[in-house]
């Protein structure tokens, strides 16, 4: 498309004009990586940020945030272009880069963390005790850093259920489940959009561990609550377009 013509358009220029070792070089490799990624053409993206990283782009302000960047496309191209092993060790790269200039309790080390856990959990059963402990470490940290209704807490206990149901650890993640669930009612209310899903996430917990029963009950309280809230909404609009077209 044109913005990706435009990318590499900037790329040709930047190389053209400015002296090698200027950040400002891997910025547009890293601009038109961004774009081939879009575009799904990921064996080229991988290519062009490797290339942007062999720049020094920690010169700039900002570079450590943008080398992060810079990987995490990578290592997410790597994953479309399903090579799971080098995804991960991607991953772990970053970890340990953020560790080192970030240090280890801070929300991106933490964040990537769980991106990592996340790869680990589509890399086969050998993988998943290990990231069950290396995720409910990461998990407490989080929530006692962020609290326990911020978003990447909330990301990060997902992980965590989910590596746990794999680990078989039915009766752990059901627990995390309701605790997620009742941290957003007391946090954001019982009818927010986000305290609705992690209750139909819960009965699905529920569901997974064998208690039917209670999980098709709070099933089914979910699917009423969410039609209550999506027709409370629609009809709110209705009300909104009626005074607007009274005015």
């Amino acid at each position: 498309g044109s913005s990706l013509s435009a990318a590499r358009a900037i790329v040709q220029d930047a190389d053209r004009t400015l002296e090698p070792g200027d950040p400002v070089r891997s910025l547009a490799r890293f601009r038109l990586a961004e774009e081939l990624s879009w575009s799904g053409r990921f064996e080229e993206t991988i290519a062009e940020i490797d290339e942007a990283l062999s720049d020094p782009m920690r010169r700039l302000p900002d570079g450590d945030y943008k080398v992060i960047s810079a990987l995490e496309y990578r290592a997410h191209a790597l994953g479309y272009a399903r090579d799971r092993a080098q995804q991960r060790q991607a991953q772990e790269r970053i970890v340990a880069l953020a560790r080192e200039n970030f240090g280890p309790g801070h929300q991106e080390t933490l964040a990537q963390i769980t991106t990592l856990a996340n790869f680990l959990l589509g890399s086969g059963q050998d993988y998943v005790p290990a990231a069950v402990r290396m995720q409910e470490k990461n998990y407490v940290a989080q929530r006692s850093l962020l609290g326990p209704v911020h978003g990447d807490v909330l990301r990060s206990s997902a992980t965590l259920q989910g590596l746990l149901e794999d680990n078989g650890e039915l009766s752990r993640m059901r627990e995390l489940a309701r605790e997620s669930y009742e941290a957003l009612v007391a946090g954001r209310g019982a009818r927010h959009p986000r305290t609705l899903r992690a209750l139909n996430d819960y009965g699905g917990a529920l569901l997974a561990a064998g208690e039917y029963d209670e999980a098709l009950r709070v099933l089914r309280e979910a699917d009423a609550l969410i039609d209550e809230v999506v027709q409370g909404a629609t009809q709110d609009t209705l009300n909104r377009k009626r005074r607007l077209h009274a005015a």
